[in-house]
């Protein structure tokens, strides 16, 4: 499923290395430019954050950065 993910163009996975096939997906994933991240990223809460206000865009953006 994640060299499918990869032909489809997903450029971000999420692979425990305790794989097998990590070793060989790590390299498939560098070949197209993707990143194999061995755990699930924190996911943002945005029930927490008020975009209206310059404080909570900023952290929308430094958020954002982070998972570059």
């Amino acid at each position: 499923q994640a060299l499918a993910a990869l032909r489809a163009g997903l450029r971000a996975l999420v692979l425990d290395p305790s794989c097998p096939a990590y070793p060989a997906l790590a390299a498939a994933a560098a070949e197209c430019g993707a990143r194999l991240l061995p755990a699930r990223p924190p996911a943002l809460d945005l029930g927490r954050i008020d975009l209206r206000r310059a404080g909570g865009r900023r952290l929308l953006a430094q958020w954002l950065v982070r998972g570059r």
